[in-house]
């Protein structure tokens, strides 16, 4: 019986999205994201990063991983850092991300095998249970400080395991009053978290301390053409939503 033992991406040389995209906003510049399915194409990627010293996703579908094999996959991401090197490139920044992963147990099997971002799809499920599920893979994913981006919205026709028969393309309106919902129920609750510290304070004579609360906004990532436009926004438990429109 074969046990894997877990590894974490940063034992790799990999990294996360959340400084790469803090300093992608900042900077006014674009990251690309590559899908690849053999080590030529990674090859390909990983010299034009190196060339341009550009920092660069490396996308992993489902279909993919089953080709490429998790394992092999895992020591190809530690290789394609040691190219890097070997290329010049003194500190890569190289992510690796699983692209439309559709459940929870496949999106924990990347976190485990050496994956720094993933992605859960539950945009074929209803609005409650794809925050469900996204909420259960990023209180996961985060403790091992890797990154998640969710999905609003459904694109007819299927990508890579995620299918629909029907598009529902996301409204901004709609779902600006749902985070500004969503704001106002954090700090109302926030206050009211302040407030009864307060009083116990006050009764008991002492003083109060608790943690700082905050609410982390996620950096976007663009891609599209002439149909869609994907965008970047904050769910409730942390992940970065992407919200599909025309």
């Amino acid at each position: 019986l074969y046990h894997y033992i877990m590894v974490n991406y940063k034992d790799l040389g990999l990294v996360n999205t959340k400084e790469m995209f803090a300093k992608a906003i900042k900077g006014g510049y674009a990251i690309p994201a590559f899908n690849f399915n053999n080590m030529e194409q990674l090859q390909a990627i990983i010299q034009a990063a190196a060339e341009t010293k550009s920092p660069v996703i490396l996308q992993v579908s489902s279909g993919a991983r089953k080709y490429a094999n998790q394992t092999l996959l895992r020591y190809m991401a530690e290789g394609a850092v040691e190219y890097a090197k070997e290329l010049g490139w003194e500190h890569p920044q190289i992510v690796l991300h699983l692209d439309h992963g559709n459940s929870f147990e496949l999106c924990k099997s990347c976190v485990d095998f050496g994956f720094s971002s993933v992605m859960i799809d539950g945009s074929h499920l209803p609005y409650e249970e794809n925050v469900a599920l996204t909420k259960q893979v990023v209180e996961y994913a985060h403790k091992y400080d890797v990154t998640v981006e969710g999905e609003l919205g459904v694109l007819a026709g299927v990508e890579d395991e995620v299918s629909s028969d029907h598009h529902t393309y996301t409204n901004p309106e709609e779902w600006t009053k749902k985070a500004t919902k969503l704001a106002e129920m954090f700090i109302n609750n926030f206050k009211k978290f302040e407030h009864n510290a307060a009083g116990k304070a006050l009764v008991s004579g002492g003083r109060s301390s608790g943690r700082g609360s905050s609410i982390r906004s996620s950096g976007a990532a663009y891609s599209g053409d002439q149909s869609r436009r994907d965008c970047g926004t904050e769910c409730p438990g942390g992940a970065a939503m992407r919200r599909t429109s025309a």
